[in-house]
C-alpha cells in the first residue's frame, strides 16, 4: 500500500475516476426519465469538477482552494517526477469554456441548490446544459491522469480503481495488451435533455436492447 500524501491523493482520485464510472452507468439505466436524468447529472458535475480539482487544485473561491493538488503535490514532494510537466502542458489543454460551463451548473444544481433560482429555472437550464462540455471536462481529466500515470510510477495506483482493468492483469511478455487510456473505458456518453423527447444516450459500447415497443421514443433525436 502507498503511503504518505501522494498515496492519499492517489486514492482520492480513484474515488473520484469510480464515482464517474458509476454515475455513466446509472446515466445508462435513467434513459432519460424524470426527474432521474435530472439527479445524475448534477451527481456527475460536481464529480467532474472534483475530479479536476484533484489534479490541477480548485478555483480560489472555492471552499477546498486550500487543499493541495495533484500537480502542486509533485511539485512540492517530487520536484523531479516527469508526470509535472505533462501536468502543466494539459492543464494549459484545458477547454476552459468547458470547464465553466461545468462549474457554474455545479454551483448551481451540484454541489447546492441555488436559492434565488426557481424550480422551472433550475430544470431549464440543466435542459440546455451542452453535455458536450462535460464529456470534454471528463474526457481530459482521465487523458491526463492517464498520461501522468504512465510516466511516473508514483501515481500508477490511480490505474487500479479497477481490479479487472485490462491490460493491468498478469500476461506473458509476448502477449501483453497495449497500455489502456482510462477514457477508452467504457463510459457513457452524456446528451443534453428534451423534455418533449427523452432519448436514450449514445455511448461507447453497446447499449442492452430495450421492448419494441419504447424503440420508437428511443429512436428520436433531439434538436432543441
Amino acid at each position: 500500500m502507498q503511503g504518505g500524501d501522494l498515496g492519499e491523493h492517489n486514492r482520492q482520485l480513484v474515488d473520484a475516476i469510480r464515482n464517474v464510472r458509476t454515475l455513466s452507468q446509472l446515466w445508462l439505466a435513467v434513459n432519460g426519465h424524470d426527474p432521474y436524468w435530472r439527479v445524475v447529472l448534477a451527481a456527475t458535475v460536481t464529480e467532474a469538477c472534483t475530479l479536476i480539482d484533484l489534479i490541477y487544485g480548485a478555483p480560489a473561491a472555492s471552499p477546498n482552494h486550500d487543499q493541495v493538488s495533484l500537480l502542486e503535490l509533485l511539485e512540492r514532494d517530487e520536484p523531479r517526477s516527469p508526470a509535472i510537466p505533462l501536468l502543466r502542458l494539459a492543464r494549459q489543454s484545458l477547454d476552459s469554456n468547458a470547464l465553466d460551463d461545468v462549474r457554474e451548473l455545479r454551483n448551481r444544481v451540484g454541489a447546492h441548490v441555488d436559492e434565488q433560482l426557481s424550480v422551472s429555472q433550475i430544470t431549464q437550464r440543466m435542459q440546455n446544459f451542452d453535455a458536450g462540455h462535460l464529456n470534454a471536462v471528463i474526457d481530459h481529466g482521465l487523458d491526463a491522469l492517464t498520461n501522468a500515470a504512465r510516466a511516473d510510477r508514483l501515481l500508477s495506483p490511480v490505474m487500479l480503481f479497477d481490479a479487472a482493468l485490462k491490460g493491468l492483469l498478469p500476461c506473458r511478455p509476448s502477449r501483453a495488451s497495449p497500455p489502456v487510456r482510462l477514457a477508452d473505458l467504457p463510459w457513457a456518453r452524456y446528451e443534453s435533455r428534451c423534455p418533449a423527447c427523452p432519448v436514450a444516450t449514445p455511448v461507447r459500447t453497446p447499449v442492452p436492447k430495450r421492448p419494441s415497443h419504447s424503440a420508437a421514443r428511443r429512436s428520436r433525436v433531439c434538436s432543441s
